[in-house]
């Protein structure tokens, strides 16, 4: 290590500094004709210089760096703060080894972790192409949390995640021969959502009935929060309010989820959409935008179905298709229609 710290101390004085650990197992033997696809995956930020110095390997290449095992390169980035970023390099596939198993449970049935490990890694190629592209300055392709998708490196590695993802090696989804943002969620509550209500992106599939995920454990949900309480984290959100009088939700047509809500703050007024009202008052605790409202005293009380933006694939619904025997193509076609599953070494991106 002494080596990489000499390397470090010498590459601090640039304004953009890379430093780089490889695997102490790689060797000639290893190496092949054809790179596999690698991965830019950024795993943290505010890291201070002495941080990066401190990073350790073990025998087999493993990097311990803030409580997490990675594989392939940690490299560090100056963010103009007197700060790094740090970004993980690594094969495609070995990332999504580590990424469905910080997605989806490792015990749940293969054929649903096989519709993970594919939409996952069409998620990463049209984040890759979209951040490679000659209008992105991008450092990364994507990010390690719900941003993105969620990578925790390799403590949680398990052969049956690892089975399915190379049992589906290269394969995508694409859509009129094209790749495209293939979101997906925890639970879509009996309906997906498309991701124009969502993000204003584009949508390119219809919403669709489920029937499958009625197991869930967030399947119906209730919440409950005091009006001073509601009154405060919306005034935290930008919203000032003292107390709140009344509200009314407005749904989506031939849509269950919120659109906007009319608050009623004493003396004003004002309209929030379903999507930020989530977010100011909590994720865990709204959520999904597919709730019902109502004053009962000094409570407020919500209560909804689903966890998540609903768009996409649906997790639990994928784990009740696959309890009912479908395959993983199935899975896919259904929360997809029209898609195919290709296996490709070119393609191009929707909306690129």
């Amino acid at each position: 290590m002494k080596v990489i710290a000499e390397k470090l101390m010498s590459i601090f004085k640039t304004a953009v500094f890379l430093a780089v650990i490889l695997p102490f197992a790689a060797s000639a033997k290893h190496l092949k004709t054809e790179e596999p696809e690698k991965i830019r995956v950024l795993v943290a930020t505010s890291v201070s210089k002495p941080e990066a110095l401190q990073l350790t390997a073990d025998k087999n290449g493993t990097i311990n760096f803030r409580g997490k095992k990675y594989t392939g390169e940690l490299q560090f980035f100056d963010d103009g703060r007197k700060t790094l970023t740090a970004v993980n390099v690594l094969p495609l596939e070995e990332y999504l080894i580590g990424l469905v198993a910080s997605e989806m449970p490792k015990d749940w049935p293969l054929e649903a972790l096989k519709a993970q490990a594919v939409i996952a890694r069409t998620y990463a190629l049209y984040q890759k192409k979209i951040r490679s592209s000659k209008q992105s300055s991008s450092f990364y392709d994507v990010e390690s949390g719900v941003q993105d998708q969620v990578y925790l490196g390799i403590a949680n590695h398990d052969s049956r995640v690892k089975g399915a993802v190379e049992s589906t090696k290269g394969e995508i989804v694409s859509y009129k021969g094209q790749v495209f943002k293939s979101f997906f969620s925890s639970t879509c509550g009996g309906m997906t959502e498309s991701a124009v209500n969502v993000w204003g992106e584009k949508g390119l599939f219809a919403l669709i009935k489920d029937p499958y995920c009625a197991r869930s454990p967030y399947s119906a949900w209730k919440y409950s929060l005091s009006r001073r309480e509601l009154a405060a984290r919306l005034s935290t959100g930008g919203f000032q309010a003292e107390t709140i009088k009344g509200m009314t939700v407005e749904h989506r047509k031939n849509n269950p989820r919120v659109a906007t809500l009319e608050i009623d703050a004493g003396g004003k007024k004002f309209f929030i959409q379903g999507s930020d009202f989530r977010k100011i008052v909590g994720f865990k605790d709204i959520k999904s935008t597919w709730f019902d409202v109502k004053i009962n005293g000094g409570q407020i009380e919500f209560e909804g179905k689903g966890y998540g933006h609903g768009v996409g694939l649906c997790q639990w619904g994928a784990y009740g298709m696959a309890d009912a025997g479908k395959s993983y193509h199935e899975i896919l076609k259904y929360y997809y229609p029209g898609v195919k599953i290709t296996n490709p070494h070119h393609y191009e991106v929707i909306g690129f």
